[in-house]
């Protein structure tokens, strides 16, 4: 194929008929697939290319109680992992009134503390912090006020992302 301009043959390439090797290759490094969408393996092929996006996955993940006095019930997450960096959400309710709590269950063990937010949209609608713990996938929750206190039948939802 020939790209011509005024008359002038600029650009010549081979017939993609022939260099099909070529093109799989092509299609092979991205992994195209059967839409055109980029298709990332299920195992990370990492890179240390600090520019090369090498992992994206989405799922689903289920909090827990990991320690405290309180109980949760219909807990549920969803996560996006872009490279390092995941944004993990979550709803539960509240099951038994109690303190101290860490919740664990996240989807990758964090590389660093860092917070997320929540809030309690049952009954009284406060604000809570959902801090990622250091090398764990547990993250504490306590109320803006320093609060730690969980109530039965009020239903929490938030979010927080993290570095792997």
């Amino acid at each position: 194929m020939s790209i011509v301009l005024n008359g002038t043959t600029g650009i010549t390439t081979p017939d993609i008929t022939s260099t099909t090797s070529t093109l799989g290759s092509l299609t092979q490094a991205l992994d195209l697939g059967s839409t055109g969408q980029i298709v990332f393996p299920a195992t990370q092929n990492a890179s240390a290319n600090a520019n090369t996006l090498d992992d994206y996955e989405e799922g689903t993940w289920t909090p827990t109680m990991s320690s405290g006095s309180a109980t949760i019930k219909d807990a549920s997450g969803t996560y996006t992992k872009i490279g390092n960096r995941v944004i993990a959400s979550f709803v539960f309710t509240g099951n038994t009134t109690g303190s101290s709590n860490i919740l664990g269950g996240l989807p990758f063990t964090s590389s660093q503390s860092t917070n997320g937010a929540a809030r309690e949209i049952q009954n009284t609608g406060f604000l809570w912090c959902a801090q990622v713990v250091s090398s764990s996938t547990t993250f504490g929750f306590r109320r803006y006020d320093n609060n730690s206190t969980l109530s039965a039948n009020d239903i929490y939802v938030g979010m927080a992302v993290y570095q792997v």
